[in-house]
């Protein structure tokens, strides 16, 4: 409002005290602003004042043709009736919910409309001076931003912001700074909070969200120009956590303590409003789980990758850790403890498990007799003993033992590796391990097969060929077998981990 309207409001209209409270303040301040100097309150009448009395106030006229507070039609709500738009402002904002309620809840129709919206309406038309009232503005309030599919409590704030932009911002009858947005999430996430308190305090973060309410807010007065950083960040920081990005590789069994959505949206909406106090406060949880997963001695890997991070300081991987944090500590216990257990059992299990590596020796040793046995008589076949000498028979024999041995020790070793999980990693049944070689032998005279031919093609000897394939073939049986055990220990080493992760 331009200087001269101002100066004109005040000479032809009287100044409207009725929203000061205090009936004796209200008194006083009518005394003073009485526009005739000859009728205002002197130093006579304030002393008068202040020693109790209550002095006379001349009362004004209002020039002819002259808009006064009092020629405007007031409209009722809750006892008190209304003609400013700021004191009527200032009592919605008052009794929020009576109303929205009143005037939002049940509109009606355009051609039937409800009682409370009607009289609101003609209320607001009296506003229609272009030159001290926002015309445009009431025309889009009364036309669209009133009567769309906004909530009750959205339309009232919008109200709220035409009739007085300069009043703090206020949504639901709570002020809503950064400060009070702050305290709002932490009443939506604290523990310690009636269910009640809690449950209300996730409901307005939702509206918040899902109404787009802080760029509303944003628009009021009271630094209330501070909403639109927050709204901002807090858009981007729900952006990412809704993505889920950060959960590739996170078990079910981590994913599922993860707060809900509304209350993930409450922490963040704390770290959007006032980052200084919220991020040090989640911080602070972040290394108590990281201290107590550390004390456990054991290393989750899904949670250790999750960890690793070059921002400690985003809330959405911060909020991450913590809620997957209480599934890494129990998965990490429940190892420790396995592992213990596996300590204490470990003589019991060790002597089983060398038991069962020897008599897997023993099948394998009858399985290398067969083989041998038969590759023996093809070698009379091809007269690989045909000088009359037992010399390559010998070789034949000595080779099989060696690589026997070999097969022997790995089954040793893997028994004194893995203790209680030998069995497992030997197959599902107790022959699954003579049955796979026994067909890896099968496999190897088919080979050895070839090559005898091959190479007795090549050296024109068959005799040659079948000597090549005896030293060449078991050779190549024993490295598989070695390659095989380094598998069957990784995997037999882990298998317990695995079993753990699954019965979580």
């Amino acid at each position: 409002m331009s200087e001269q309207a101002v100066r004109h409001y005040l000479a032809t209209r009287p100044i409207d005290v009725t929203d000061v409270a205090d009936e004796r303040l209200r008194l006083l301040c009518r005394g003073l602003l009485v526009r005739d100097p000859h009728q205002r309150w002197g130093a006579p009448e304030v002393r008068s004042w202040l020693g109790g009395g209550s002095p006379e106030v001349a009362e004004e006229v209002v020039p002819a043709g002259a808009t006064s507070v009092t020629g405007r039609r007031a409209l009722g709500f809750k006892g008190e009736r209304h003609t400013e738009k700021a004191a009527l402002a200032r009592a919605l904002a008052t009794h929020w919910g009576a109303a929205a309620r009143r005037y939002f809840a049940a509109m009606g129709s355009p051609a039937n409309p409800s009682e409370g919206w009607r009289q609101l309406r003609e209320w607001l038309t009296q506003f229609n001076d272009a030159e001290y009232d926002d015309v445009e503005g009431l025309v889009n309030l009364i036309d669209i931003q009133l009567t769309g599919k906004a909530s009750p409590d959205v339309k009232l704030l919008r109200l709220l912001h035409w009739l007085d932009p300069t009043m703090p911002p206020v949504y639901r009858g709570k002020r809503m700074l950064p400060e009070d947005l702050h305290i709002l999430a932490q009443q939506a996430t604290s523990v310690h909070a009636e269910a009640n308190e809690r449950r209300a305090a996730r409901h307005m973060v939702d509206e918040l969200r899902a109404q787009d309410v802080l760029p509303i807010l944003a628009a009021f007065g009271d630094e209330a120009h501070r909403l639109r950083d927050v709204n901002r960040r807090w858009k981007k920081l729900v952006k990412r956590w809704n993505s889920g990005k950060l959960l590739e590789g996170v078990p079910q069994t981590g994913r599922d303590l993860l707060p809900r959505r509304s209350e993930a949206h409450a922490y963040l909406l704390g770290t959007a409003a006032v980052p200084d106090e919220a991020v040090p406060e989640l911080a602070a949880r972040v290394d108590a789980i990281c201290r107590e997963l550390d004390a456990t001695g054991e290393r989750i890997d899904w949670f250790r990758r999750l960890a690793r991070t070059s921002d400690r300081t985003d809330p959405v991987w911060m909020l991450t850790v913590i809620g997957t944090g209480p599934a890494a500590i129990a998965q990490a216990q429940a190892v420790s403890a396995a592992r213990k257990a596996r300590k204490r059992n470990f003589a019991g299990d060790l002597l089983r498990a060398i038991g069962l590596s020897v008599l897997n020796a023993f099948g394998l040793l009858v399985v290398w007799l067969i083989g041998t046995i038969v590759t023996s008589i093809a070698g009379f076949f091809v007269d690989v003993f045909a000088d009359g000498s037992l010399r390559g028979f010998g070789d034949l024999w000595n080779i099989a033992f060696m690589v026997l041995l070999i097969q022997f020790l790995c089954e040793l070793v893997l028994a004194v590796l893995l203790a209680d999980g030998y069995r497992q990693s030997c197959g599902e049944e107790e022959n699954d391990l003579h049955v796979a070689f026994l067909l890896g032998m099968g496999v190897a005279l088919v080979v050895g097969s070839i090559l005898v031919l091959v190479v007795g093609i090549c050296t024109g000897s068959l005799s040659a060929g079948f000597q090549f394939s005896t030293a060449a073939v078991p050779v190549a049986v024993a490295a598989v077998y070695i390659w095989c055990a380094v598998l069957r220990a990784r995997a037999g080493r882990n298998a317990w981990v695995v079993r753990l992760e699954a019965d979580q």
